[in-house]
């Protein structure tokens, strides 16, 4: 079979048996802190009020938010939209060591002011542009594919917060049927597979994926939305 090119820029190609080229840590959480998606004992991963804090009642957590710690309940965390606080060890040293504190911690620490922040949870409409679960198809020669819902980190302006960090319906459940629909699509040219970040999967999981779309003859390339590459580099 004709390995595709995954993204012209980097001219990175699909090694041998269709392998994706990133190999990632097959257990649920490596030396840089990275929780892995399809490990379901991954710390940190299935609910956003770890760690529960002794002498509190249950479903109440003690959140850290960069105005201070704050005790909280399960379902004020679902009800505000609040993403759980999750970063790599790799990335909290580069907040504390890099020189750029302030820039940095930003992107991670919540803040209370999140319980107060309007606006839509689907910006961009994607459920309507949804066309079977996990894939949207807004613009004719692009396809997003949703495959996972879960990140190595997980920044505060997130555009996916109904998402991210959770156990979402939104993912796609079957790549049969996805590359069904993008093979009767001979427009769509390119897929980005997003989520969450791709790169939290196994190198497995995610050749499963591929497995899928590499034999759709009019797929020119096959992109990874990531910023592994910032939270834990040493996995690519």
């Amino acid at each position: 079979m004709t390995n595709k090119m995954l993204g012209r820029s980097a001219q990175a190609r699909v090694a041998t048996g269709r392998r994706p080229v990133v190999e990632i840590p097959s257990s649920s959480q490596d030396q840089q802190g990275v929780v892995h998606a399809d490990n379901p004992g991954g710390a940190g991963l299935r609910t956003s009020s770890r760690p529960i804090a002794h002498g509190l009642r249950p479903h109440t957590a003690v959140m850290n938010f960069i105005e201070g710690a704050r005790a909280i309940t399960e379902s004020e965390l679902q009800a505000n939209n609040i993403t759980q606080y999750h970063a790599t060890n790799f990335y909290r040293d580069q907040i504390t060591n890099s020189g750029y504190y302030d820039q940095l911690k930003y992107i991670v620490e919540p803040t209370i002011a999140e319980f107060k922040s309007p606006g839509s949870l689907d910006t961009s409409g994607e459920h309507d542009n949804t066309v079977v679960p996990g894939l949207q198809h807004k613009y004719a020669q692009t396809g997003l594919l949703l495959v996972t819902d879960r990140c190595a980190s997980y920044c505060r302006y997130c555009f996916r917060k109904r998402i991210v960090g959770k156990d979402s319906d939104e993912i796609a459940p079957d790549f049969a049927r996805v590359a069904q629909y993008i093979a009767g699509h001979p427009e769509m040219t390119n897929v980005l597979l997003s989520g969450g970040d791709p790169f939290v999967l196994s190198t497995a999981k995610l050749g499963k994926i591929l497995d899928h779309l590499l034999p759709i003859p009019h797929l020119e390339s096959i992109r990874f939305g990531t910023k592994i590459v910032a939270f834990a580099p040493r996995a690519v």
